[in-house]
């Protein structure tokens, strides 16, 4: 019975027949067995995978293996403190990476919220209030305004019926709904003889027979789509599992030499067992994982006190490989709330409306003069007409904005507060006799009052070119007849306001003596004016796009809206130029062939009437042509395509329940603006990943390089496993937690997007890595050999000396990699206090490793003088130098 054939595209008599049902009859037996057949009409909920499932999942890594090998080598060696730190961090990092798995699986879990309890429901001939749940295909539900829409159904009779569609379409204004059959190639946003779960009654009442429940819906069908989407591994966690495999087969490859030029100088077996641990122990970055879970947190709170919130941690990094941004027009690059921006009055200049949104903050301005109440009565009176030709009811609860009734109405409500006034305030003046509400055929609405003079007075409010069609006379300087250059005057503004992409409203009255309003009284008014409505584009919106061409992204917009409307749009924020002036509908696209779609898609920036599918089926295209693409969304509708995206931005203020949770990222103001300064942090972040990456390259290829180089000379080993693991606890741990911290170096939105193959360690950098490395490995062991070949110092005190300059040298790679680029005095040493205060804590607990008995003891060190740790410092600072050289001969 389901989607047998398109209910919207048969009449009403053959929908009946195939759903086996009719207008006032379907048995509480057959409901029944319909229920067992089709189950409840809910959607189901994923259970997900079990939590100790997803931490035993973190542990699939290749540097855990290592990790672990090292730990039981380590235990059965007798060596217990490194086996117990190396345990601490294996799980540490596995329980970080379970719970951010386990955020993400709840995105299915909220499309059940949208399942409305109760439905009212005819059964054999008895209106009837039943669970939701309960409803069954061929059932006859009715509905009036306020109501949530309980399941997907054909409307069977209507009136003066809309429904508000934005969370599944996009379209923002209510959609008039009709009876008519439609072609079968009708859109979804234009099937205007059906109604669709979890959306909801804008004004009228209506009642339809059920065409689907539960997971066959419209809303269903999206649940089904997002469940069967495998989302792949981040930008993010490719380059870290690229790095981590490669920085294993390294440790395990420098270990097997270590081995094998042990096994060559004849060493002990248990000693060269020992050299191949801690060669593999400094090959081994066990902190890199956490310290980059730093960064991205970090990153994540500071893209949080921009009103960009994140969800996923990796988020956070692939925003700064972003590519394209596809958005959604309403409540991103809009204010999602209609407003009235343009009044026209005959004979009187153009009125400007102050104010955006729902708040009554603003006013009119004629001439960039604030217009003061009753200052232009033909003003007032358009007003007056504005408060008592509505149903709409705006209400305001700390600052949050709600409406009952229609949107367009709502901002006629707001025009009138705005001016102070409201029917309220005009009760003792205006008593309403009568009231016809929005008819989708006349186009109009109607409201019939009776002044304080006893006589009476009908506004009309519709579709401005019906209006003024009824109107035979037009209240200028006096009331006169309509005349060619009232037409000419009219037929400019429709044009020119139109093209701007607002929905105009004519205003018009006329004096009746009778105290009910019928269809007849609708002719021969009397024309007030007509205001230009349109939902607000965000002032910083064109700016933020102009930052996106600078930066090298592209963005385009994806809408529920009509195409001119788009178009409109487009142009005023910069996404339409003269060479591609146009956007394309799906009723255009579904006709076109694959090849010709992945052609277009490469220039055109605009599409409308855009269906959930063709957003998932564009986004697919631009990932599998090599692009990093963030979508943003806030319906159902998006909830397939922000689960596929690289990163799925989905809006806080106006987004469902199931666009937030299929998201990466929420946006808490719901501004595209927040996304470009999202994506600039993303860019940093990048940046400080990369800095910790190298950092920790760095420290492997010096320590690796030491042990080998030495073994080489001949010489006794000079560092064993645990002090190996003190120097990553104490450069790597604590002082490389300050790269997270850095921020911007001014230049993040000046250049293209980071590849998608690029990795963390690149061409750029390595040869910057390898001659730091190279310099710490020169000076380490060459202090180590002076020591012991040309002093009589102890092994011991020769060990500590060469520990200290492996260890200063840490530092000093530090401050080079603060940027790959600028010099450490143009970045000033104290603009990242964090690492500043690193070093320091870093330095005592040295101090107590070197100068305490019972470190001294653990560690294996021994006390050394002032004038050698001077000297010391003196030689780890030719690193540092090598740096700034470095850099000053690459910026020449």
């Amino acid at each position: 019975m389901h989607r047998t054939s398109s209910p919207h595209a048969i009449d009403l008599a053959s929908c009946y027949a195939q759903f086996k049902s009719s207008e006032i009859w379907l048995s509480t037996h057959d409901a029944q067995q319909r229920l067992k057949v089709y189950g409840p009409n809910e959607l189901p909920r994923d259970q997900g995978i079990h939590p100790i499932i997803m931490f035993l999942h973190q542990f699939h890594n290749p540097l855990v293996y290592i990790l672990i090998i090292i730990g039981l080598g380590s235990a059965w060696m007798g060596k217990r403190i490194d086996a117990i730190v190396i345990a601490g961090v294996v799980c540490t990092n596995a329980l970080i990476g379970a719970i951010q798995e386990y955020k993400a699986q709840r995105s299915i879990n909220a499309l059940s919220s949208l399942v409305v309890p109760i439905a009212k429901v005819v059964r054999q001939w008895q209106l009837l209030q039943i669970p939701a749940r309960d409803l069954v295909p061929g059932d006859i539900i009715v509905m009036e305004e306020g109501d949530s829409i309980p399941a997907d159904a054909r409307l069977i009779s209507v009136k003066n019926f809309s429904t508000i569609e934005a969370s599944l379409t996009g379209e923002t204004a209510s959609i008039n709904k009709s009876i008519e059959q439609l072609k079968e190639s009708t859109g979804l946003a234009d099937r205007s003889n059906m109604v669709w779960m979890g959306t909801f009654v804008a004004r009228g009442t209506a009642r339809a027979l059920v065409t689907a429940t539960g997971i066959h819906t419209t809303i269903g069908m999206i649940a089904k789509t997002m469940n069967s989407i495998q989302t792949s591994e981040s930008n993010f966690e490719r380059k870290i599992h690229g790095l981590t495999k490669n920085i294993a087969l390294l440790a395990l490859g420098a270990s097997l030499l270590t081995a094998g030029i042990g096994w060559i100088k004849w060493f002990d077996r248990i000693e060269l067992i020992s050299l191949s641990i801690a060669s593999l122990i400094s090959g081994i970055p066990e902190w890199l994982p956490a310290i980059l879970t730093l960064v991205l947190a970090i990153g994540a709170k500071a893209m949080s006190d921009q009103r960009a919130i994140v969800r996923t941690l990796t988020a956070t990094e692939t925003l700064g490989a972003v590519s394209v941004i596809c958005t959604d027009k309403t409540g991103t690059l809009t204010y999602n709330t209609m407003t009235v921006k343009h009044i026209r009055l005959p004979d009187i200049p153009h009125i400007y409306v102050r104010g955006a949104g729902r708040s009554s903050t603003g006013g009119c301005e004629q001439d960039w003069k604030a217009i003061k109440r009753d200052h232009i009565p033909r003003h007032s009176s358009l007003i007056h007409a504005c408060a008592l030709a509505t149903t709409a009811v705006v209400n305001n609860e700390w600052d949050e904005y709600t409406i009952i009734g229609d949107p367009t109405e709502a901002a006629l409500v707001v025009l009138a507060n705005k001016a102070h006034v409201n029917k309220q305030s005009l009760a003792s003046t205006h008593t309403m006799l009568d009231d016809m509400p929005f008819n989708s055929d006349l186009k109009m609405r109607a409201t019939l009052v009776r002044l304080s003079d006893n006589s009476r007075i009908l506004y009309v409010i519709g579709a401005s070119e019906i209006v003024w069609w009824r109107a035979t006379q037009v209240h200028g300087e006096n009331i006169r007849d309509k005349n060619s250059s009232d037409q000419s005057f009219f037929a400019d503004h429709i044009q020119q306001w139109t093209s701007e992409a607002m929905r105009l409203l004519g205003i018009a009255y006329k004096k009746i003596n009778t105290d009910t309003i019928d269809e007849a009284d609708l002719h021969d008014l009397v024309w007030m004016g007509m205001v230009g409505i349109l939902d607000p584009i965000r002032a910083e919106v064109p700016d933020a796009i102009a930052q996106c061409r600078q930066a090298g992204m592209r963005v385009i917009m994806l809408t529920g809206d009509h195409k001119q409307t788009a178009i409109a749009i487009g142009k005023r924020i910069g996404l339409i130029d003269e060479e591609h002036p146009t956007a394309y509908t799906e009723e255009e696209l579904a006709h076109l062939p694959p090849e010709d779609f992945n052609e277009l898609l490469k220039h055109c920036n605009i599409f409308a009437r855009c269906t959930p599918q063709r957003k998932l089926l564009i986004l697919e295209l631009l990932q599998s042509q090599g692009h990093i693409v963030a979508m943003t969304g806030d319906g159902v509708n998006d909830a397939p395509a922000l689960k596929k995206a690289h990163v799925g931005i989905a809006m806080g203020k106006i987004g469902t329940d199931v666009a937030r949770e299929a998201a990466q990222i929420v946006l808490a103001d719901d501004n595209f603006a927040t996304i470009v300064s999202a994506i600039k942090h993303g860019r940093i972040i990048y940046n400080n990943v990369r800095k910790s990456a190298n950092l920790a390259l760095n420290r492997i290829i010096a320590g690796v390089g030491c042990i080998g180089w030495v073994m080489l000379l001949g010489d006794t080993m000079p560092f064993i496993g645990i002090q190996l693991l003190w120097l990553n606890l104490v450069t790597e741990t604590i002082t490389g937690i300050g790269l997270a911290f850095e921020w911007s170096e001014g230049n993040e939105l000046q250049g293209k997007p980071v590849m998608l193959d690029a990795g963390l360690i690149s061409r750029e950098t390595l040869p910057f890595i390898l001659r730091n490395a190279l310099l710490m490995i020169i000076l380490t062991t060459g202090t180590y050999r002076y020591y012991t070949q040309y002093t009589d110092v102890s092994a011991a005190y020769a060990t500590t000396l060469a520990f200290v300059v492996l260890y200063l040298t840490q530092f000093a790679n530090l401050l080079n990699l603060r940027s790959f680029t600028q010099s450490l005095f143009r970045l000033w040493l104290w603009s990242n206090p964090v690492i500043i205060i690193g070093i320091i804590w870093s330095i005592a607990l040295q101090a107590l490793a070197i100068y305490r008995p019972v470190l001294q003891s653990a560690l294996q060190f021994t006390a050394i003088s002032a004038t050698d740790l001077a000297r010391m410092v003196v030689i780890a600072s030719g690193v540092w130098i090598g740096g700034e050289l470095y850099k000053l001969i690459r910026s020449t």
